[in-house]
């Protein structure tokens, strides 16, 4: 995905437009489960069709167009659940789309250029990929069903619950999944040679890239809105 522009998002804003500036909005749209046929309907408008609160979507939109978040005063545990939904969608898109995606990529990459190093950039990826599936995996078995049912936050699909977890925990378990594939992109880009692969090369380049922005949103929105908002909301269920 290009984008030639950053327009700081608000809820006036038509949607439509904002996707035309920046096509990563798709994903968004995708991870949230909006319907990508958005008419001529406002980021407001939108986000009230979808019962997903409007200032939560402008935030991760300006995310996607390289801004920080605005803060979470104004969050509430019906928004920590959004949330988890919506980190929970990028996890399926992970495993069932990109991986698969940037498999066939290498493989086809392979063979154009049946290489040693071509080898090497399927065994890097496919480790990387299982450091990264490790990370989803503790969200979505540990973190995720500890902050639901610390928050008392209901409609979480089947999640199993665990015993005096802590949020801040959650911080440590993040690794630098974005450092390993600015590497991988370093070896296609600067130690491989080329063998008449350069359209397969460019395409499994493009789905790196893709794969590193969506990661890198994925982190912020854990650290930036995820965990700051949890710890609030559960130093307010203290206080009663």
């Amino acid at each position: 995905m290009y984008q030639t522009k950053r327009t700081f998002v608000k809820p006036t804003m038509k949607v439509s437009e904002l996707i035309f500036e920046n096509p990563s909005v798709l994903m968004l749209l995708e991870h949230f489960d909006f319907d990508v046929v958005v008419r001529d309907s406002t980021v407001e408008q939108l986000c009230r069709q979808h019962h997903v609160n409007p200032e939560l979507f402008v935030s991760f939109c300006n995310l996607y167009n390289g801004f920080a978040p605005s803060g979470i005063d104004t969050f509430t545990t019906t928004d920590v659940s959004t949330i988890i939904s919506f980190l929970r969608n990028t996890h399926s898109y992970y495993k069932t789309d990109k991986y698969p995606e940037i498999k066939e990529h290498i493989r086809h990459l392979f063979q154009k250029n049946n290489s040693p190093e071509i080898k090497l950039v399927e065994k890097f990826f496919n480790e990387y990929f299982d450091e990264v599936t490790e990370h989803l995996d503790y969200e979505e078995q540990v973190a995720f069903p500890s902050v639901c049912k610390k928050l008392a936050i209901e409609n979480i699909a089947n999640l199993n619950t665990a015993e005096g977890y802590s949020i801040s925990v959650y911080r440590t378990h993040h690794t630098d999944i974005e450092f390993k594939l600015s590497e991988l992109k370093n070896l296609l880009l600067k130690h491989i040679p080329t063998k008449g692969d350069n359209i397969e090369r460019r395409r499994l380049l493009t789905s790196l890239f893709e794969l590193e922005l969506d990661l890198s949103i994925h982190s912020l929105i854990e650290e930036s809105i995820l965990i700051p908002l949890v710890k609030k909301l559960e130093k307010e269920v203290k206080r009663g």
